[in-house]
């Protein structure tokens, strides 16, 4: 990541335009903006068929239809739909969290390399500030 001076919001706008027209406000969105929406949409695809299945689950072995109650909004949650969420949550937490790791550790290697060669001293001191700081900037 680079990093120039600017003298305000305003001066950064005008730069990046001058210098790079409207593409320059866009680069480098596709492939995070691609890869958010893929494993937003798996873990929401999850959660909604771990919910269903947790819910029939609660329901032939309880005798509490979870998913209707929660349609009526007359109605509050109870010990059984608090479950039946929070264990939908929970699976697709941990199926999301293995198919993401993979690439975030990819990812911030890949930071951590580039940083380490603009480097001049490449100490385990310096290599675990430049992580840290890698790792603070990315947002969640």
């Amino acid at each position: 990541m680079q990093t120039y001076q600017y003298n305000g919001v305003i001066d950064c706008i005008r730069h990046t335009y001058k210098t790079e027209h409207l593409r320059g406000f866009f680069r480098g969105v596709v492939a995070p903006m691609a890869s958010v929406t893929l494993v937003r949409t798996i873990s929401f695809s999850i959660y909604v068929r771990s919910k269903n299945e947790y819910g029939a689950w609660i329901k032939k072995n309880f005798g509490v239809d979870v998913l209707s109650r929660t349609s009526d909004k007359a109605r509050f949650p109870n010990m059984y739909s608090c479950a039946c969420f929070a264990a939908a949550g929970a699976t697709a937490g941990s199926f999301i969290t293995i198919l993401a790791c993979p690439f975030e550790l990819t990812k911030l290697s890949a930071q951590v390399s580039v940083l380490l060669a603009q480097s001049k001293e490449t100490t385990f001191a310096t290599s675990a500030v430049l992580w840290l700081r890698a790792t603070r900037t990315r947002a969640p």
